[in-house]
């Protein structure tokens, strides 16, 4: 079932004035899933399991496999909105703007 969100859900790990003033760092927001009931498998480019093709992986599985996989299930239509099937993976990337060029930081 899908659940409505709003800021005051998300007061957990770190104060909302805090992070609306400051932001949150990946790991604050790792906390803040949990608090959410979610699992959450935290990965960050310097760690030695870590790789293009793991990340590629990682695309896959949260863009494809789980689409294909609950659009053929015998649940799908109770999964699906419109044209798109519900996933359960989700994929969060923080990275440096100011490597992409751009202004700003996270």
């Amino acid at each position: 079932p899908w659940r409505w969100y709003e800021e005051s859900m998300l007061n957990c790990c770190l104060d909302l004035e805090d992070i609306k003033q400051k932001g949150i760092t990946l790991k604050n927001f790792q906390c803040m899933a949990h608090c959410q009931g979610l699992s959450v498998d935290l990965t960050y480019h310097e760690d030695s399991k870590s790789s293009l093709e793991h990340f590629r992986h990682a695309v896959q599985k949260a863009c494809v496999d789980d689409y294909q996989n609950q659009s053929n299930g015998p649940h799908a239509q109770e999964r699906s909105t419109g044209n798109h099937a519900i996933g359960t993976d989700v994929l969060v990337v923080s990275y440096s703007r100011k490597v992409m060029g751009q202004t700003g930081t996270g």
